[in-house]
């Protein structure tokens, strides 16, 4: 018989979410929707020289991390992370993950212990409205509400999101 997982008492307002970028028109939109947020912080810089529990992945349905920041990611965290998220969406959705989805990887690393997947687009490709950006970015939160009450795991407090969709995805900043 399975282990009984119990929900844990778990709420949106603790977690963190810390928006990086590297793109100052970004920071300013993102800065102008989040200043008065205590649970938002905003700041210009390198995604990767930031510390938290989990990172955003917000690339495409099937996992692919040859582009983008998701290239990035995969070349930080190691080749064997792509596979991972490939894994991972072959086991759970056959058809590749759908944006309004997410998925958690560990990563093996000190500094940021997961990897949240939560795809923008189904193939690397201009999404040109934030339809899909909400969709995956309540996904993300989704996903990590469920992982914190429900999972054995560590609870991820805190989440680095990169420019989701403004660069592959060709968004508009202030979209």
């Amino acid at each position: 018989m399975g282990k009984l997982v119990t929900k844990k008492d778990v709420s949106v307002n603790s977690i963190h979410l810390c928006f990086r970028a590297i793109n100052q028109r970004l920071i300013s939109s993102l800065e102008f929707c989040f200043t008065h947020s205590p649970y938002c912080d905003v700041a210009y810089g390198n995604i990767l020289n930031s510390e938290a529990d989990a990172i955003v992945s917000p690339g495409n349905s099937s996992g692919s991390m040859g582009g983008g920041i998701d290239l990035l990611y995969r070349n930080y965290f190691g080749k064997d992370i792509e596979s991972k998220v490939q894994e991972e969406i072959s086991r759970k959705f056959k058809q590749g993950l759908p944006v309004g989805r997410a998925i958690i990887i560990p990563t093996e690393d000190q500094r940021i212990s997961f990897l949240i997947t939560s795809p923008t687009m189904v193939y690397p490709m201009e999404i040109g409205c934030r339809n899909n950006v909400y969709k995956a970015l309540r996904a993300v939160l989704e996903r990590v509400l469920l992982h914190n009450a429900y999972s054995g795991a560590p609870t991820i407090q805190s989440i680095l999101i990169p420019g989701m969709g403004t660069w592959n995805g060709k968004m508009d900043p202030d979209e």
